[in-house]
């Protein structure tokens, strides 16, 4: 099993029904960094999917993953890598998490290249946390087909 940091691309491309995406996420040890949260109901929100729905994928994220606080740590370090990489802010959070050992689920960020990549992020960062994830719950189709 292999531990990942997920963003919202890749949260909502998984709800959406991408492959790709689908292994990373249903095997694997998961960790969401807070704002992720913040951006996939601001998603939901713009997409008008029904209130229930939108709860039960955001309690799916929650369950299937250990979700992370932005701690004092992180956010100077989210701020560097935004500065140094040409980042937006919440992309720089997000990579503030990433260190040797997990690796980051996405298909959007600059440092990533062209197409769906599960990429090692350079030495230097570390997430300062250990945790054990809930075991992988179903699929929940019905949120799949409202997001398509």
């Amino acid at each position: 099993m292999k531990s990942y940091i997920v963003d919202t691309y890749a949260w909502i491309s998984y709800f959406e029904g991408r492959k790709e995406f689908q292994e990373a996420i249903e095997e694997n040890e998961l960790y969401t960094p807070s704002i992720v949260l913040a951006e996939v109901s601001r998603i939901l929100t713009r997409r008008k999917l029904p209130k229930e729905k939108a709860t039960q994928t955001l309690e799916f994220i929650k369950q299937r993953s250990l979700v992370l606080s932005l701690d004092e740590s992180n956010a100077a370090k989210a701020g560097e890598t935004a500065d140094r990489e040409g980042l937006h802010l919440i992309d720089g959070i997000t990579y503030s998490y990433v260190d040797g050992d997990t690796r980051l689920v996405t298909c959007s960020h600059p440092l990533m290249g062209v197409g769906f990549l599960l990429r090692r992020i350079p030495d230097g960062f570390s997430t300062g946390f250990q945790s054990a994830v809930p075991p992988p719950t179903p699929h929940l189709r019905p949120i799949q087909s409202a997001l398509r």
